[in-house]
C-alpha cells in the first residue's frame, strides 16, 4: 500500500482508489467513503482539533481505516469542507465496531457535530488492563506491530490548509495500524480471559465521555491553590480569571495562552494596587504583561465587589476518616493481591474509578451484605462479572475478625 496520500476531486475517481490514503472534501466523495467502510466488520476512527490554538476548538479532520479486499483502505475527511451527518450511520450502533485509541476527546468532538457514536473498541484500555508499560499510541503500534510512527505534529493546528505531504502522511498513520493493533491486543486479552473486563472499561469510559464534567465547579475555583486565599484573595481571583476568558474570547485563543493560572493566583495572593506593582508581578511572562491595565482593573474591582463569604467548614469526622483510611487499606491490598494471584493487572480486578466506590458502599452497609451487592452492582464500570466474583471477598474485608 502506497504511503503517500493523495487528494482526489471526484466521486468517480475515488471510487478506483483502494490501496492510498484520500482525502475528502466533498459530500460525494464521503458518500463513497461511507459506502466502501460500511462492508467492513471494524472501522479505525481518529480525529484531530485546534484547541491548542483557538477558544473554542473546532473539529478539523476525521481519519477512518478499514481492511478492504485490497488491504487497508484510509480516508482522510476536511471536516472543515464537507458536513460530516453522512457518517451517522457507520458511526451509530448498527454500524462497524469503532476502533479508537482513547475515545473520550474523539466521541466528544464528534457529539458536538450531532454524531454519536456506539458500539466502540478502545485499544488505550485494552493495553492498559493487560499491564502495558506505555499505553501511547506510538508505544503500542512499536510493540505490537513493530511500526515506528512520527509523532512530530500533535500540537500542529489542523484548521491550516492545505495540507502538506508529511501532515497526510501523518494523519493516515494514526488510523493504519489500529485494526492490526486491535487484533493484537485482542489475542492476549482473550487468553489472558478478561474480554468482559475490558469491554466494561470501554462501555464506562463511553458513557463518561457523554456525561457532564464531574468537576462543575468555576474556573477560579479550580485554579490550584485556590482553597488558600482569603475572602478578598477569592474575589480577586474570581474577577481576574473573567477578564482572562474576555480575552481569550477576544483575541481566539486558549485561555491558558492569555496567562497562566499561576500567575493569576499570585495576582489575587498580593493584590497590587498599582499598574508598575502588577508589571513586576507580570514581568517574566511578556504575554501577561501586555494586559497589565485588565489585571489591574480586575483587581480595583474586586476591591468594589468585597471578600467572597467564605463557606461554614464542614465539622470533621476523625472516626469516619480513621475508618475510611483503614478500608481503603484493606481494599487496595485486597486488589493488588488478587492481582498478583490471578496474574493480571490491578485495574482488571476493581478499575481505580471504582475504588473510592467500593470503599463508600463497605463503610455504608457494612452490616447488611445484600445491601452492600446492590451498592456494589450500581458502582459504575463495576460490572456484574466482577459483583459475582468478589462480592463476599469484599464484604469479608468489613467484617470484624472471628474468633
Amino acid at each position: 500500500m502506497s504511503d503517500t496520500p493523495v487528494v482526489v476531486t471526484s466521486a468517480e475517481e475515488l471510487a478506483i482508489l483502494s490501496d492510498t490514503p484520500v482525502v475528502v472534501t466533498s459530500t460525494e466523495e464521503l458518500a463513497v467513503v461511507v459506502a466502501r467502510c460500511s462492508a467492513a466488520e471494524r472501522i479505525a476512527v481518529d480525529v484531530e482539533a485546534n484547541g491548542l490554538h483557538v477558544y473554542r476548538a473546532k473539529l478539523c479532520v476525521v481519519q477512518l481505516a478499514w481492511r478492504g479486499a485490497d488491504g487497508v483502505e484510509i480516508a482522510i475527511i476536511d471536516a472543515l469542507a464537507v458536513p460530516l451527518h453522512a457518517l451517522a450511520p457507520i458511526l451509530g450502533e448498527r454500524g462497524p465496531v469503532k476502533i479508537f485509541h482513547d475515545l473520550s476527546f474523539d466521541v466528544r468532538m464528534l457529539a458536538e457535530h450531532g454524531l454519536r457514536v456506539l458500539n466502540v473498541s478502545d485499544t488505550s484500555v485494552a493495553a492498559r488492563f493487560l499491564g502495558a508499560p506505555a499505553t501511547g499510541l506510538a508505544s503500542l503500534v512499536k510493540s505490537y506491530v513493530g511500526v515506528s510512527l512520527e509523532k512530530g505534529l500533535q500540537e500542529h493546528d489542523w484548521s491550516k490548509r492545505p495540507f502538506t505531504s508529511q501532515q497526510l502522511t501523518y494523519l493516515a498513520a494514526d488510523v493504519r495500524y489500529l485494526v492490526e493493533l486491535e487484533a493484537a491486543l485482542g489475542q492476549r486479552v482473550d487468553a489472558l480471559g478478561i474480554a468482559e473486563e475490558v469491554r466494561l472499561e470501554v462501555d464506562y469510559k463511553l458513557q463518561s465521555a457523554f456525561a457532564p464534567p464531574k468537576d462543575e465547579r468555576p474556573a477560579h475555583e479550580r485554579v490550584k491553590g485556590y482553597a488558600t486565599l482569603d475572602g478578598a484573595g477569592k474575589t480577586a481571583l474570581r474577577r481576574l480569571c473573567e477578564t482572562r476568558e474576555l480575552l481569550a474570547k477576544e483575541r481566539d485563543v486558549p485561555s491558558f495562552r492569555v496567562v497562566r493560572s499561576e500567575l493569576l493566583h499570585r495576582l489575587a495572593e498580593r493584590r497590587p494596587s498599582s499598574l508598575e506593582g502588577v508589571r513586576r508581578l507580570c514581568e517574566r511572562d511578556r504575554g501577561a504583561e501586555r494586559h497589565a491595565a485588565e489585571w489591574l482593573a480586575a483587581l480595583i474591582d474586586a476591591t468594589r465587589l468585597g471578600p467572597t463569604e467564605q463557606p461554614a467548614a464542614l465539622p470533621f469526622d476523625r472516626q469516619l476518616a480513621q475508618r475510611r483510611k483503614a478500608v481503603e487499606k484493606c481494599v487496595t491490598g485486597w486488589r493488588r493481591a488478587q492481582a498478583t494471584e490471578r496474574e493480571l493487572d490491578a485495574q482488571v480486578v476493581v478499575p481505580g474509578h471504582c475504588v473510592e466506590d467500593v470503599v463508600t458502599a463497605l463503610i455504608e452497609h457494612a452490616t447488611d451484605r445484600d445491601r452492600f451487592g446492590d451498592a456494589l452492582a450500581a458502582i459504575p464500570g463495576f460490572g456484574a462479572i466482577r459483583s459475582a466474583r468478589y462480592l463476599d471477598l469484599l464484604w469479608a474485608l468489613s467484617q470484624p475478625p472471628t474468633e
